[in-house]
């Protein structure tokens, strides 16, 4: 561990970054995964920028130029000061893509697994929604029975729908099999949206598992539902 602030960029393409307290080893490869846009200066195979301190320490820049030259850099540096306060971002990266997921490495058993677990995020959220707290399993198993009759008693008023004819309230309520009817109809135009909207979100995480390449972006997608992997 480095007890100072630090990026070092080795001719070989090692970078170490610490922030004092933390301090990370990652492949040059590795890092443009994180740091896209991140590059030497031209003519420059290496960095050493160093917050040194104490009595009669000073901060390094050295920029290790082709052929061995050094310059000196102008201390601080923004860009390598940035990169040293995500630190913490570097480390995180590196555990999880060495950690397996799920105990598995193959990233075809990794998609099986991860869209298990989200077709039971979508199962307890189903369970957690109040509008389907309301009903009980029995009554939600009714429910396709009850449109169908709905629909026979708005065609025919003569229909035999003996499950709305259990169902309407005593006539004291006022309520007829038509307002029943009527009732159950709405319903189903509001559930048919709400489910729709449900079935969609999964549908498109689904496909990015589908699109996935690795097993840390599975991982992110999981996480984003605030899964534990």
């Amino acid at each position: 561990m480095l007890p100072f602030r630090a990026f070092i960029h080795e001719p070989n393409d090692l970078l170490t970054i610490s922030n004092g307290v933390t301090t990370v080893t990652i492949g040059l490869e590795d890092f443009w995964e994180l740091e896209p846009d991140y590059t030497l200066p031209p003519g420059v195979r290496g960095v050493n920028y160093e917050a040194r301190t104490g009595p009669g320490v000073a901060p390094i820049y050295h920029l290790r130029q082709e052929g061995g030259a050094v310059a000196k850099g102008q201390f601080p540096n923004p860009e390598y000061e940035a990169y040293i306060d995500k630190v913490l971002v570097y480390l995180h990266w590196l555990v999880a893509r060495e950690s397996p997921f799920y105990q598995v490495d193959d990233l075809a058993q990794a998609k099986i697994i991860c869209l298990q677990q989200i077709s039971l995020y979508f199962d307890r959220l189903a369970n957690e929604d109040p509008d389907m707290a309301r009903w009980t399993k029995v009554e939600r198993e009714t429910w396709e029975m009850q449109y169908q009759q709905a629909l026979a008693c708005k065609a025919d008023p003569e229909a035999l729908t003996p499950l709305l004819d259990a169902l309407v309230l005593d006539s004291e309520e006022g309520e007829t099999r038509e307002d029943l009817a009527d009732s159950i109809l709405a319903n189903r135009r509001v559930f048919e949206v709400k489910i729709g909207q449900t079935l969609k979100q999964k549908r498109l995480l689904t496909h990015q598992v589908d699109l996935a390449q690795s097993l840390e972006e599975l991982r992110t997608l999981l996480t984003s539902l605030g899964l534990e992997v």
